[in-house]
Order: C-alpha cells, then structure tokens, then sequence
C-alpha cells in the first residue's frame, strides 16, 4: 500500500483527500482477512458486505475453531483456521483476536506482513501502536476501536494512526470502516476517552430507552409500542444533530414551549439528577477504562 504520498496527521485527513484516493465501491484488487472472526469480527464482516462497497470474495476469515468456520461461510467469504494463509491471500488484515491471544497472533504472521503490501489494523483494545509496531515495525499500522453497531452499518469507530502512516495509508484504512458507519481519527493517547463515549454511550443510550420504556408501561403503552416510540425519538434527535449539525439545546429549544409538558419532564428530570447521572457515569466508565 505503500506510495508517493508524505506521511500525515492522522487527525487532519481532508474527506475530499480521501475520495480521490480510494476508489468509489469497492477497493478494487484489495481482499480484507479478519484474523480472530469472533463476534467483532463477524460484525465487521456482515457490515461491509451490507454496505454494498466490500464483495463477499475481497474478505477471509479466521477462526481457531473448525466448527465455526461454516457460520462464516455463510456470508459467501472464504474461512479457513490458517491465520498465515489468510495474511498471504490479503492486503488489509484486520487482527480481531481477543486481547490475550494477540501477542501469539502477531508473533505467528509478522514474517509474513510484506512492507508495500500489507496494513495492519487491530481491533485489540489493549494493545497499543507501539506495541504493534515493535512487532510489525514496517508495515502501515493502525488501531480501531469500532462498537456493537458495525453489522447494521451505524457504528462510531475510533481511529489511531501510526505517525508514518501516509495520506492513502489513513483514506484506505478510514474508507473501510467508513462502510460500517462513521469513522473518527485520534491520536491514540484520546482514544479512551473517545471510546467511552462512542462505545460504552451505545449502552448509556439503551439504558435510557429501557427506563423509558418501563415509564410508557406504566402510564399504558405496551412495551412493544413504547419500544418503537422511543426509539424512533432517539432516532431522530441523533439525526437532528448529525445531520443538522445543530447543539443539542437549540433542538430543545425547539420542542419545549412555556408552562408546556415538555419542559415539565425535563425540569424534573433535572431535579432528579439526570444531566449529573450520564456525567458522573462517564468520567467513572473513563476511570474504570484507564484502570484495566
């Protein structure tokens, strides 16, 4: 993958850069093996097929267990146990393992990650770039760490870049999870704080959906229906944002009218501590993140 292009802040790739050195659909020529196709991997999997821009035959898979190559095979990719077999038919190799099985893992392919064809990119949240380069020390090397989200094409990945990286190195790689959702470069010393809030919010935001639920029980919405209301809601107000590139409050403000239901909720949400709850439950998931 190696080319002319000088070596790039990770976090200061232009998104026109990055369209006009990967080619629209489908990274033509590259295959993508996923070593280590657990649950993440089997996620990324359904998810770059889903979109469209990845075909079943540009992807191998890897796993230990020879029962659970068939559940990959499924997706129409080549599966096989060999994690050496799969780097040699790849380009982008995607390291999914679980965090104790890396150090073997990558012990097992370095010799045969080739500089100028090969990226590395590691799923593993434990291991660092250092640590990866002091194994791998010329290939392109990067650290994602997407969410559950990835198979349904709406997942938040955070991104880390070898400082070498090139401009086309960080567009392929950031093109590829680009296909699974949305991709956002850091450099690795914020991606913890990062994760909390992509990943551990996934489950901050069902929790609220769950307590909502419960709430529209009881004043006589089926679970089902309250389901679907809430969701659809956040599914909205998510858009509003993202979309509209609008503050939160201004979208607030927006649906909350005086001496209205609306603001009546909220202030007594607020009474109840609820804005102090989701602060005080990140910064203790940011500490627990920096304690493992």
């Amino acid at each position: 993958m190696s080319d002319d292009f000088t070596s790039a802040d990770p976090e200061n790739v232009p998104e026109a850069t990055e369209k006009n050195l990967v080619s629209g659909s489908a990274l033509p020529g590259i295959k993508i093996s996923v070593i280590g196709a657990g649950n993440i991997g089997t996620s990324l999997i359904e998810g770059l097929i889903s979109s469209g821009k990845i075909r079943p035959d540009q992807l191998i898979a890897t796993r230990r267990d020879p029962e659970k190559l068939d559940e990959l095979r499924i997706f129409g990719i080549y599966a096989t146990e060999d994690n050496v077999e799969a780097v040699r038919q790849s380009n982008i190799v995607i390291l999914a393992v679980r965090p104790f099985e890396a150090g073997n893992v990558l012990a097992q392919i370095r010799s045969y990650l080739i500089p100028g064809k090969h990226i590395l990119i590691s799923l593993v949240a434990d291991l660092t770039l250092d640590e990866i380069t002091r194994e791998v020390p010329d290939i392109p090397v990067f650290r994602a760490l997407p969410n559950i989200a990835m198979n349904i094409g709406l997942s938040m990945t955070i991104m880390a870049s070898s400082p070498r990286n090139t401009v086309k190195e960080i567009a392929v790689a950031r093109f590829l999870f680009n296909c699974v959702g949305k991709t956002l470069l850091f450099s690795e010393d914020r991606m913890d704080a990062a994760c909390v809030l992509s990943s551990c919010g996934v489950a901050f935001a069902l929790r609220y959906l769950r307590a909502g639920v419960e709430a529209g029980v009881q004043i006589g919405i089926s679970p089902e229906i309250a389901t679907q209301l809430i969701a659809q809601a956040m599914t909205g107000a998510a858009a509003l944002v993202l979309d509209g590139k609008s503050h939160p409050e201004a979208e607030i403000d927006r649906v909350t009218t005086p001496g209205g239901i609306t603001i009546a909720g909220l202030n007594e949400m607020e009474m109840n501590g609820f804005s102090q709850a989701v602060i005080r439950g990140v910064l203790k998931a940011d500490e627990a993140f920096r304690k493992e």
